[in-house]
């Protein structure tokens, strides 16, 4: 970097990102004003409820007999998109074109569908199951949820077994990731699943759908209010003008941009190592006697606290100090094994024992507004953030942890 762009660049820097930070500012203010900040979703505390949020909505929606009394339109909408994904990307799939689907009043739809008990190669629940007689649709739904051992594998292998014309698999995550190689083993995306996104995919879907719904205004808010939260754990602005005002400093400031963007994550990263070696230090002061190591990590792409002890039949940890991770990149705690032996636990996260995550500053959003306050307050307001998780743990120790007997 030379001296002239370091005289600069920190300038540009500072001002592009005071009018973003503007716009953003004048955009909560508007949403305020338009009640966008009253979602149900939040209050009921069903953000990131896989079943009984994600998948019963996409599944009601989809089902041509569903509460909405729509018929197929939004099953057509759906179908209309997955023919679009195929041909821009020049997918080879089984899926008909529309016209020769007869998704309708045949149709029917199911959460969590039982496919049988669990064994290496069969078994488990479907998410979403379209089907008519010739016909079937199976969405594996992941908000935060990691993927189990052989779980596509096992979707995969039921969709063979059974014997309709058409087929087709695919894999849903906020943002279209793969899946893991252990749940998809020699399978083969866009070709054995196909991937699909809420950010980019449902998202779309739920905007066309929104258009066929002025004369249902009960319906039509119902899907807007879903349409907020997708956007929230997706990090989407939350509307097309606050979108399109950012896409303009943006494009007003390109190499600056490219700047920032670089940037960023070593930005984050730099500023919660700190906050995580200060949190690190606080629990070791706490004089938790059965505490035998805490050890600061990168894990993946997460910034995590492992804290292993002395008698107890589990270990804890914390995740993630830089807004990445499952918990919609909140910071939250539960309990872990690492190596998995206890065939009787449910696992999620990887190694997180499912039902013990807790969390303690709630989504990307907080976490950020955290390290911000860290970053620039003084001695004083650092220490007490670094001791809010400390004391979290300690809490969460004493309600939580199966001592050894």
């Amino acid at each position: 970097m030379d001296e002239e762009y370091l005289k600069v660049y920190p300038e540009i820097w500072r001002v592009m990102l005071q009018r973003i930070s503007n716009i953003i500012k004048k955009n909560e203010e508007l949403a305020i004003l338009r009640g966008e900040k009253f979602n149900l979703y939040d209050l009921l505390d069903r953000r990131t409820d896989e079943v009984k949020t994600h998948s019963a909505m996409i599944a009601e929606l989809l089902n041509p007999r569903g509460s909405h009394y729509m018929g197929s339109v939004f099953l057509d909408k759906f179908l209309a998109f997955l023919n679009e994904k195929k041909q821009v990307n020049n997918l080879d799939w089984t899926l008909a074109e529309v016209p020769d689907f007869n998704l309708r009043g045949k149709t029917y739809v199911e959460v969590e569908r039982s496919i049988g008990k669990v064994t290496v190669v069969e078994g488990g629940r479907l998410d979403i199951y379209i089907a008519n007689g010739n016909e079937v649709i199976c969405i594996e739904n992941k908000i935060n949820a990691g993927d189990q051992p052989q779980q596509l594998l096992r979707y995969h292998n039921h969709l063979l077994e059974i014997k309709v014309q058409k087929k087709l698999l695919l894999y849903l995550t906020l943002n279209g990731k793969d899946a893991g190689n252990d749940s998809k083993k020699e399978l083969k995306q866009n070709s054995d699943y196909f991937c699909i996104s809420y950010k980019d995919d449902i998202l779309n879907w739920l905007h066309e759908c929104v258009k066929e719904t002025s004369d249902h205004p009960i319906l039509r808010e119902s899907l807007k209010q879903y349409i907020i939260l997708i956007k929230s754990l997706t990090n989407k602005l939350s509307s097309d003008e606050m979108t399109t005002e950012v896409h303009h400093v943006i494009l007003n400031n390109l190499n600056a941009a490219e700047k920032i963007a670089a940037e960023f994550d070593n930005a984050v990263n730099s500023i919660s190592k700190e906050l995580k070696e200060r949190v690190k230090k606080e629990i070791e002061s706490l004089g938790i006697q059965e505490i035998e190591k805490v050890d600061c990590a990168i894990n993946g792409n997460f910034s995590s606290i492992f804290i292993f002890f002395k008698d107890a039949l589990e270990n804890i940890g914390i995740e993630s100090f830089n807004g990445k991770g499952f918990e919609e990149g909140s910071l939250y705690i539960g309990k872990m094994d690492f190596e998995r032996k206890d065939k009787s636990i449910n696992y999620q996260y990887r190694f997180w024992i499912q039902g013990s995550v807790e969390r303690i500053w709630d989504g990307k959003e907080a976490v950020y507004h955290k390290l911000e306050e860290y970053s620039h307050g003084g001695e004083e307001i650092k220490s007490k953030i670094a001791l809010e998780v400390a004391e979290k743990l300690k809490e969460y120790t004493t309600r939580r942890l199966v001592r050894k007997r």
